[in-house]
């Protein structure tokens, strides 16, 4: 009897044992479970902000991208309608007709909130208008105001920007004061920079400031940056030659009047020292006679800064036809390697031209847009006639015969100008 007692007793005990185990074995169960299930919400809540986040980048390319060229050659550009531009302009870039107002923390009603569409760009109607349809983000582009730099801290102790408007006071959303520009200040600055001014900057354009949101489901990603567009070389006459200009063609017609009237006239010809030799010419511009001046313009720094993504030259070329009126191109010359200098002959060209070392030019050419050289340009124009709308910096230029015709159009500037892809200046991601 005592035996089977001892067996009743240790059986009763396995038993506890197995139920002791099981419990502790269900606790662990249960703890494994709750621990994965919530690495897989983790995860998961992790892939979508992931996710968010390239969606918000994506909205952010988008807005780059139809803020580049102009309408002919981008129909889909979105820009300030207002010539002179307005401070309280801004655009939204909708892939969703959902959106409304209070998904845009910076939304302010008194911004003019246009929703562009082909062919009307002041349209105020909410309505899905981006390129694409598949991915859910929505974009905002502005002008970066004074009231937009002071809420990031600029201050007169810690500026921003160069304040050179003449007032230091601060501002609101109602009243947001002046763009902030981009360009250079003064002529013989070496790099553009963000600034302020009362009165308009040849070359200057706004600083663009986009945003970019979006949201999934346990994840939202808004990304905010400031763009510019490539800064233009001061304009200081229709020619600025740095080291001298000798004309000795005889139908010769340099014109420092702006031909699309949208900018004051200037000098047809500026010089950094006196070596000018002028032949028959005919001048006209403000002053209507060659200028001489201490103003220098770092041609190299400007090169430098332009010729990204050109397209290189590096031998001779004849009958080319590079870009178009609606699709300005940049080309990139690089002479160096060529005795004398690379020549360029029968061509036409749209956008900017940017030779590296010494050119040599014979007509017929017809160029519309900058012609930059950090060498001596010769011009030889006995062939055919050598025609430039735009604007001409060299460092030395010789016309040798034949007729040569350079005008000074701002907007064919600014239109190689706006042609590039505008450049990242300041990243930010908002939440």
């Amino acid at each position: 009897m005592s035996r089977d007692n001892n067996l009743c007793h240790a059986q009763g005990m396995a038993l506890v044992a197995a139920l002791i185990l099981m419990a502790i074995l269900s606790i662990i169960g249960a703890t494994v479970l709750t621990a994965t299930s919530t690495e897989i919400t983790i995860s998961g809540n992790y892939r979508r902000g992931v996710e968010a986040f390239y969606l918000a980048e994506a909205g952010i390319a988008e807005g780059r991208a139809r803020l580049r060229g102009k309408r002919s050659s981008n129909p889909e550009l979105v820009e300030d309608p207002v010539q002179g531009y307005d401070a309280r302009w801004s655009a939204y870039i909708l892939t969703s007709s959902n959106w409304n107002p209070t998904n845009d923390q910076t939304f302010y009603k008194r911004q003019t909130n246009y929703f562009p569409i082909y062919g009307n760009q002041m349209n105020s109607t909410v309505r899905v208008n981006s390129l694409q349809s598949d991915l859910p983000y929505w974009v905002k582009l502005h002008h970066k105001t004074e009231y937009d730099a002071e809420r990031e801290g600029h201050r007169p102790t810690n500026p921003h920007y160069v304040d050179g408007d003449g007032s230091i006071k601060k501002h609101t959303r109602a009243n947001p004061g002046n763009i902030v520009m981009f360009g250079y200040l003064t002529a013989d600055a070496l790099t553009p920079v963000a600034f302020t001014s009362s009165s308009p900057m040849h070359g200057a354009l706004p600083v663009e400031r986009i945003r970019s949101s979006a949201s999934l489901k346990g994840g939202s990603v808004t990304i905010e940056v400031d763009v510019v567009h490539p800064a233009a070389p001061p304009v200081l006459g229709a020619i600025y030659a740095q080291n001298g200009i000798t004309l000795t063609g005889p139908f010769n017609v340099i014109n420092g009047a702006d031909q699309c009237g949208a900018l004051p006239s200037h000098p047809p010809i500026y010089s950094r020292t006196p070596s000018l030799t002028l032949g028959p010419a005919s001048f006209q511009g403000l002053p209507s006679s060659p200028q001489q001046g201490p103003l220098e313009i770092h041609l190299s720094q400007m090169l430098a800064s332009l010729k990204q993504g050109a397209m290189l030259v590096t031998t001779n070329q004849s009958g080319v036809n590079w870009g178009n009126a609606s699709a300005p191109l940049t080309v990139h010359v690089d002479s160096s390697a060529i005795p004398g200098g690379l020549t360029l002959r029968n061509a036409t060209g749209y956008g900017m031209l940017l030779v590296e070392g010494d050119l040599k030019i014979e007509g017929p050419i017809q160029w519309q847009g900058l012609l930059i050289s950090s060498g001596k340009v010769l011009m030889n124009g006995t062939s055919g006639p050598i025609r430039v709308e735009g604007g001409v910096w060299v460092d030395q230029l010789v016309d040798v015969a034949g007729s040569l015709n350079v005008v000074y159009d701002s907007c064919a500037i600014k239109n190689a100008i706006l042609s590039k892809p505008v450049v990242v200046r300041r990243w930010k991601q908002v939440m």
